[in-house]
């Protein structure tokens, strides 16, 4: 179930974008 989430949580920090996910 969290494997989506780490999925974007991953992409995110690799674009350099803040942690937004990490929020949710």
């Amino acid at each position: 179930v969290q494997t989506p989430l780490r999925g974007l949580l991953n992409n995110g920090r690799v674009a350099g974008h803040q942690p937004t996910m990490i929020i949710w």
